[in-house]
């Protein structure tokens, strides 16, 4: 298979998964989850009450967008596209350690389990595969 073509699979993939992790396995774990759990759940998606938590808040809204556009960048062969993407793999951890304690289903945590090495497996395409040639162009 082209390494183009897989780079691509690779985002659509991804895109996929954290769609139906977004729309059918958060909800579905969360209905499972015991009663004292849920009220957790609720308390901790609700407006932060800290100066970081809405550091926080904002970062990883940020976050978001960037791994947003930087996805369909990547998808388009365009050379920021790969800057945002890689961005937002490598900003995503320590984000994720100001957001506090989640509780997550088992369904939904071997979601999120999937999506890390398919987030690497990708970053490795850009960077050292002959996808990443096509970045190397002046196409942005």
């Amino acid at each position: 298979m082209d390494k183009t073509k897989l780079l691509k699979f690779s985002v659509v993939l991804q895109w996929v998964l954290l769609i139906v992790l977004l729309a059918i396995i958060h909800p579905y774990d969360t209905q499972r989850m015991p009663d004292q759990l849920k009220e957790y759940v609720v308390k901790m998606t609700m407006a932060p009450s800290t100066p970081l938590g809405y550091l926080a808040m904002i970062s990883a809204s940020l976050l978001v967008f960037i791994g947003i556009i930087g996805s369909i960048g990547v998808f388009l062969m365009k050379p920021w596209g790969r800057r945002l993407y890689t961005l937002a793999v490598l900003l995503t951890p320590p984000i994720a350690l100001t957001m506090g304690v989640r509780i997550w289903g088992p369904v939904e945590s071997m979601a999120y389990d999937m999506l890390i090495p398919m987030e690497g497996f990708t970053v490795a395409l850009l960077y050292f595969s002959q996808a990443s040639g096509a970045f190397n162009q002046k196409n942005s």
